[in-house]
């Protein structure tokens, strides 16, 4: 028997050590050969260079799958859409707190004005409905138009299926409208009018784009001033890529969370360089913080079994190093 133990301990050992290998040497490949400069500091053929690595790594991400699987949005039992639908638990509060703060409107505003939000990359409509839902339930929003983008076409057809179901949540007295259209995030500004909007919403958006500046500059022009971006992505760091990428995507025997290129670790973007892209756009980051599933027994049932994940419940922190989220007000203090 202890020859036994003794054999499983080396193995598990020797297993672990060459999953740590594997990680390690991936990891180095990515840092060398992935791993875009997005700082302001670059010359302008530098900053061709790195668009070119970028449109490179880019077209290894399956932005298909949001299309394909359209079927799936508001299935919360499908691996596709279950997290979604659990993150969206903490996010549309997040957003929602911390715009109305700064947009700081009175109740007779409320009342008498209309809520004009824009979500960028709605996909199903998933966060959109939430948004909605916590801006009429717990911030008393009158009139609230919603417009959702989205480059998937079977996905704004869901999201304009589902909201007609929308409509019987809605309290007497309010009103409130969705509109959905296929658009490209990159040219948001060529289709909504110019400081038109109160609230931009970006969430997992931007380590899908190609373009993350022009969305970014899109974004500021059609906020109204003093209108916020909210978002959330993900960091470039070594812990997201154990995280994001291998935990989450890379793991055998069908043991991962994600289709495999759901995301490109080089297409992830640090904190500060999503803050100097607003700054350049006219808009001051105001709030940030990170977030992960918090470690209970309805995560441990959610990887165990993926029809059960949407019940995790996902807890902010102040880890900025994977997953965060935030929120910019346009100040019209553009850096040129």
């Amino acid at each position: 028997m202890p020859g036994v133990i003794g054999g499983a301990v080396i193995g598990t050992t020797a297993l672990a050590g060459l999953v740590g290998m594997r990680i390690l040497s991936r990891y180095a490949y990515l840092r060398c050969y992935a791993n875009p400069d997005r700082s302001e500091s670059l010359s302008k053929e530098e900053k061709e260079k790195q668009k070119e690595m970028v449109s490179k790594i880019w077209k290894s991400v399956d932005n298909g799958m949001y299309d394909e699987k359209a079927e799936e949005w508001w299935n919360v039992s499908s691996p596709f859409s279950s997290g979604l639908h659990a993150m969206t638990r903490m996010r549309a509060p997040y957003f929602l707190k911390h715009a109305t703060k700064a947009l700081n409107w009175t109740d007779a505003q409320k009342k008498a004005e209309q809520l004009n939000i824009v979500d960028v990359g709605c996909g199903g409509g998933i966060l959109a409905e939430a948004l909605v839902r916590s801006a009429l339930r717990e911030h008393q929003y009158k009139n609230i138009q919603l417009q959702g983008i989205d480059l998937a076409k079977g996905a704004i057809r869901v999201a304009q299926e589902h909201s007609e179901k929308f409509k019987e949540e809605i309290p007497q007295g309010c009103q409130v409208r969705f509109d959905y259209k296929v658009e490209d995030a990159c040219s948001l500004a060529d289709s909504i009018p110019e400081s038109s909007v109160d609230i931009v919403v970006a969430a997992d958006v931007l380590e899908h784009v190609l373009d993350a500046e022009a969305v970014v500059q899109n974004v500021s022009r059609v906020l109204k001033p003093g209108g916020v971006f909210v978002f959330d992505t993900i960091n470039r760091t070594f812990s997201s890529y154990v995280t994001s990428i291998f935990l989450a995507q890379e793991l055998p025997f069908g043991l991962s969370l994600l289709p495999s290129h759901t995301h490109e670790w080089g297409m992830f973007m640090k904190p500060e360089e999503l803050q100097s892209l607003c700054k350049a756009s006219g808009m001051e980051v105001f709030a940030m913080n990170g977030f992960r599933p918090q470690l209970d027994a309805a995560l441990v049932k959610g990887v165990i079994n993926r029809s059960l994940f949407h019940k995790a419940n996902f807890v902010l922190n102040d880890d900025l190093s994977s997953q965060y989220i935030g929120c910019a007000q346009k100040t019209n203090k553009r850096v040129d």
